[in-house]
């Protein structure tokens, strides 16, 4: 496995970096000039991480995912190393007598690298640099201000990983704030992203912006809690080169998820997501990409992006007892992007992941998923199965239990209309195929 260390651009870096330095300095005077300046200081760490090797057919190991599916079973199917890692800085402020909550500091960053098994590994993003304040006061309670650089507040299905919320952009805002049913948030993010366009060299970047409020840990009913949120956001359009302008587009989201606990000996979490515009990746992704942006060349090509939305529903329910353990999922996505870029399809997905613990250590794995794509505007359709065997070694007993050292062997067969289209040049023409390898997982 091969290293290289790739950087990000170094005077934007450094300006960021410079300002978060300043602005974090400026507002520790003003939060928090009225208590003494004694308190205690703590540093710590988090981060994930991959890390493996695999066979397929006698080459490297290919991964299989249906084409259009925004995610695949990853069990025995990531095809890749990578790995987060990232530090904090917490001052804590000594509080008045009886205080059970005391005032902080916090300033966290998190980087990110990764590369396909024949690949080197590269910087990927810098995905947290951020500074956050919270604890002010008994009737504030945990409510925290941010600014900077932040992945927040992310969602996934973990046995298919996919984001339900998959916010990462630079901005502000203000978390946990009681409200008395509740807890409210806002936030703002912007992203800058280079458009690609053919035959047009663009040296500017374009600004897509979102603002977000939410209403979370609302007790609808006995052991349920509801999120709600609701979002707006724009493409804010320029002049890219001589006689080439992009044009801009707004777009709007919502949302509800609601978590359940004792749900059929377990946890259980449905989400209904919206979005419509600039937000049609309904919070997942956040923002558009450069290919999508590069399209925004005329009004009718903005328009058709505003037009464009996509709903989608989810669900995951999990189970964990002395021997045994079970995550399963189902997921529908409707996407209606036909005028915009050609999308006009629907998503099925479901799988189901078991784990029996053999002893403390010791835990044999399976995972079993099916993801069916239908394109409404060829009338096509396919889908694609995948089913995984693992021996893990764990440190403990517990589906969230890492780090795990895993064997593994995976099967996966699909539809004609996908015939290569999955699996790579490897099985280009085949309608099946295979892997096995061995991976250590964990997180901190």
């Amino acid at each position: 496995m091969r290293l290289a260390l790739s950087t990000p651009d170094r005077a934007e870096t450094h300006n960021f970096a410079s300002h978060m330095i300043v602005i974090s300095l400026s507002l520790s005077l003003l939060l928090f000039s009225s208590h003494a300046y004694s308190g205690e200081a703590e540093f710590g760490s988090q981060g994930y991480f991959r890390a493996g090797h695999g066979l397929s057919s006698g080459s490297v190991q290919q991964c299989f995912q249906a084409p259009g599916a925004g995610a695949k079973y990853r069990l025995g199917n990531e095809c890749d190393n990578y790995f987060d890692i990232g530090g904090f800085f917490r001052y804590n402020f000594d509080g008045d007598a009886g205080d059970t909550l005391k005032p902080y500091l916090k300033v966290e960053f998190q980087i990110e690298y990764g590369g396909a098994y024949d690949r080197q590994i590269k910087w990927l993003d810098t995905s947290n640099l951020f500074f956050e304040a919270g604890n002010f006061s008994p009737m504030t309670g945990e409510a925290k201000i941010w600014f900077g650089r932040r992945y927040d507040d992310r969602q996934d299905i973990h046995i298919n990983d996919f984001f339900l919320f998959n916010r990462k952009g630079d901005g502000f805002g203000i978390k946990d704030l009681p409200i008395g049913f509740g807890k409210f948030a806002y936030s703002y993010m912007q992203n800058r992203t280079h458009p690609e366009i053919t035959g047009i060299a663009v040296n500017r970047s374009i600004k897509q912006s979102m603002h977000e409020i939410r209403l979370s840990e609302l007790p609808i009913n006995r052991g349920g809690k509801l999120l709600l949120y609701g979002s707006y956001s724009q493409i804010h359009g320029a002049l890219i080169a001589a006689g080439t302008s992009l044009q801009s587009v707004n777009g709007w989201g919502a949302g509800a998820v609601h978590t359940q606990e004792n749900f059929l000996g377990g946890e259980n979490r449905i989400s209904l997501q919206y979005g419509k515009g600039s937000s049609r990746g309904a919070a997942s992704p956040l923002f558009e990409g450069k290919t999508s942006i590069g399209r925004l060349t005329t009004a009718a090509s903005a328009e058709n992006l505003k037009k464009s939305s996509t709903i989608r529903l989810s669900e995951q329910h999990l189970i964990e007892e002395d021997h045994w353990a079970w995550m399963s999922v189902f997921l529908y996505e409707r996407k209606l992007h036909a005028a915009f870029d050609a999308t006009d399809q629907s998503w099925f997905s479901l799988g189901v992941r078991p784990i029996y613990f053999i002893n403390e250590n010791l835990r044999l794995v399976t995972e079993l998923g099916h993801d069916r794509v239908v394109n409404h505007g060829n009338r096509t359709a396919g889908g694609l199965t995948k089913a995984t065997f693992a021996v893990e070694l764990a440190q403990a007993k517990g589906f969230w239990q890492r780090p795990v050292l895993r064997f593994y062997g995976t099967y996966a067969t699909w539809s004609n209309s996908f015939a290569g289209q999955v699996g790579g040049n490897l099985y280009a023409n085949r309608t099946s195929g295979w892997n096995a390898g061995t991976q250590i997982e964990s997180w901190w």
